[in-house]
């Protein structure tokens, strides 16, 4: 089998490297897969150079965006002259079926499947029309969300399969009427080795931040606006330090404007000294998550949040830390109320927020705190541990090729 994976992101992207990348790997592994031709989607670049795993069953064929303004115009651009080259790698490279990861790169893999026929699957397949009209950034009547939630539809009829990240997504187009042998579920998996709560990183990286001994220490990673809370979340971040005060401390790592995260934590009247804003290397978070006692995850709560499923949840628990998390985000949520070790979830008003902070305080005392890494430690590599991707991708390309 040759195979197209068409991937929405650059090749250079931190979501790129942590998803796709290992998904190469494994579908490298697949003795029957003779060929991969990848295929990023680089935007204010003019040429990028490989970076991903070996090359001896993979082609790398970056797509270039042109960049124009406005942006609908440079999307509607995309989407005439990406599918034409796609369809000349089809047919230069005889490729027997495409694999897109997400569906706005689902969307080129259905118009190169209505003009060649070549079978395709999605994987990471989630309501992103719905995503971006929540997160205020496409209006109902836009010409992108329309045009979006059309194609999300053809693909929904035309794909071989179609593999969600969430359980409570797989049920919902179940119960739209979608097969179900049509539909399997990866959540955003994590290499839970790597992430590993390391002791000798933990006294390190507080040594190295003179974080106060005896300190309790929260950690968020990732943005703040559109889909993530900001105010709201620094407003809950304050309630953390009223709590565990004098002995909390923050670590923010994003790759947001410093001098931005700022003026939000002076907005709540906190001391800045009390936090490190920084943005590192995707290979060094963990490090942080080990000088780290808990986590903050700041995904807003909205109708189709609960069919996501945000990576860094899972990187959380491979450390063995207890999440904080709103209601009804993706699978996670539930989770956390099934498994009281691995945090808890609070309001959209935040009222039972300061019972969410006395039930971490009890997660982490002395006499539960090992107790509590080794649970959550084991719940990551259930949930999201890389063995899934390997098992469902086995199993559709079995399928395929058979």
């Amino acid at each position: 089998m040759k195979l197209l994976y068409l991937c929405y992101w650059g090749i250079d992207e931190g979501l790129t490297q942590a998803t796709v990348f290992p998904q190469l790997r494994m579908l490298a592994e697949m003795e029957h897969i003779h060929k991969i031709v990848l295929c990023t989607i680089e935007r204010d670049k003019k040429f990028v150079e490989y970076s991903g795993p070996s090359r001896e069953k993979i082609n790398f064929h970056p797509l270039y965006s042109n960049g124009l303004k406005p942006g609908v115009l440079n999307k509607i651009v995309d989407f005439v002259v990406f599918p034409r080259t796609l369809q000349a790698l089809v047919k230069v490279h005889r490729i027997d079926f495409i694999l897109s990861r997400g569906t706005p790169a689902g969307s080129l893999a259905w118009k190169v499947f209505r003009k060649t026929g070549i079978p395709f699957g999605v994987e990471s397949f989630e309501p992103h029309a719905d995503y971006m009209l929540e997160s205020g950034v496409w209006k109902k009547n836009g010409l992108k969300y329309r045009t979006q939630t059309k194609w999300e539809d053809k693909q929904k009829q035309d794909a071989q399969f179609i593999i969600t990240v969430s359980h409570n997504y797989r049920d919902q187009l179940l119960a739209e009427g979608l097969p179900a042998d049509k539909i399997l579920t990866i959540p955003c998996t994590v290499d839970t080795d790597s992430f590993a709560f390391d002791s000798r990183q933990r006294e390190a990286i507080r040594e190295r931040l003179q974080i106060p001994e005896g300190s309790v220490v929260g950690i968020y990673v990732g943005k703040f606006g559109d889909i993530y809370y900001d105010t709201e979340a620094f407003h809950l971040i304050r309630k953390a330090f009223d709590f565990f005060a004098p002995t909390f401390f923050m670590l923010i790592l994003t790759p947001q404007s410093k001098v931005q995260i700022e003026d939000f934590i002076k907005g709540q009247g906190l001391k800045p000294e009390r936090f490190v804003i920084d943005c590192v290397p995707h290979l060094e978070i963990p490090h942080y998550l080990s000088a780290s006692d808990f986590a903050f995850s700041f995904v807003k709560p909205a109708p189709s949040r609960k069919y996501c499923s945000p990576i860094k949840d899972g990187e959380y628990w491979a450390n063995g830390l207890p999440i904080l998390m709103g209601e009804d985000i993706g699978d996670d949520s539930r989770l956390i109320e099934a498994h009281p070790h691995a945090g808890f979830v609070f309001n959209t008003r935040f009222t039972n927020f300061q019972e969410g902070l006395r039930h971490i305080h009890h997660v982490l005392e002395p006499s539960r705190i090992e107790e509590t890494r080794t649970q959550n430690v084991a719940l990551a590599k259930q949930e999201r541990g890389r063995e899934i991707i390997s098992k469902v991708l086995k199993q559709v390309f079995r399928r395929t090729y058979e």
